[in-house]
């Protein structure tokens, strides 16, 4: 587990105003997070994620957290190949809960079914509040699975599958065997453009 000291709180010590937050996800950990999120070739992060916003503690004892997420990270268009950026913008609100409160509703309601959480809420235990793990997530969950030129308001050049599968690098990710199906994708959607115009 990574920590890092400006994303670090002690949970007795949060407030109900609030506080801010300054900080960022370490190159490395972003590295990892998007690294194997587009087949085998991902993303490519060479500068830290900023993580800046609020933290606040309830009167009912939960922590949420207003987060916003900003950086960048290169990837390869899963449709022609080219090397493109990213920009990373993600705000989130998150709520956490220690989890002896869990413990605690769950034997409020003993006997009572199953208690349910919501799926978006994050569970810590102790004292130590580490932001790294929960927006590393949040990071994950926010990027595109299949990027592409366009995400990113670009030209798409020739695929990857119309230039032929011999000309597929090594580390584009994408297997050979799709080619057909990305050029009959690519096709339709051309088909669908010239069509709106």
């Amino acid at each position: 587990m990574i920590k890092v000291h400006e994303l670090l709180f002690k949970y007795d010590d949060l407030k109900l105003e609030g506080e801010p937050i300054a900080g960022a996800l370490p190159v490395e950990l972003a590295r990892e997070a998007l690294g194997q999120i587009v087949g085998t070739s991902g993303y490519w992060v060479e500068t830290p994620v900023k993580l800046t916003g609020h933290l606040y503690k309830t009167p009912s004892g939960e922590v949420i957290v207003d987060g916003h997420l900003s950086g960048a990270a290169d990837f390869d268009c899963v449709s022609c190949g080219r090397r493109r950026t990213l920009p990373i913008k993600v705000r989130e609100d998150v709520v956490i809960v220690p989890k002896s409160h869990i413990a605690a509703k769950e034997e409020d309601l003993e006997g009572e079914g199953e208690l349910s959480l919501a799926p978006d809420l994050y569970v810590f235990e102790g004292q130590e509040l580490n932001l790294v793990d929960v927006f590393r997530e949040v990071l994950i969950l926010n990027v595109l699975t299949h990027p592409r030129c366009d995400n990113v308001n670009k030209k798409c050049g020739p695929s990857l599958a119309e230039r032929g599968s011999d000309e597929l690098p090594e580390t584009s990710g994408i297997d050979p065997r799709w080619a057909p199906l990305l050029a009959m994708h690519d096709q339709l959607k051309s088909q669908d453009d010239q069509g709106e115009e």
